[in-house]
């Protein structure tokens, strides 16, 4: 068992913001949350070859922030 509890309608991301799909996410040791996200790129099951090598190397390294603070963590 956790003692660890859902915080519905915790955080919402300004419409402005763009949060692709999530990769992770952390809190630092101030208790601020990061999302790590994939931007607009979509990893599928096509995404990498048999080798486990991604396969759109070629399109260059992703040119968006893929990182997204959220807020602080409520201690308590």
């Amino acid at each position: 068992m956790s003692d660890l509890e859902e915080a519905e309608d915790w955080y919402t991301v300004p419409s402005d913001i763009h949060v692709g799909q999530i990769g992770g996410v952390a809190a630092d040791k101030h208790g601020h949350v990061i999302i790590f996200h994939r931007g607009y790129n979509t990893w599928d099951m096509d995404s990498f070859d048999r080798y486990d090598v991604y396969k759109k190397q070629d399109e260059g390294e992703l040119s968006e922030e893929l990182h997204y603070f959220c807020r602080r963590l409520q201690q308590g």
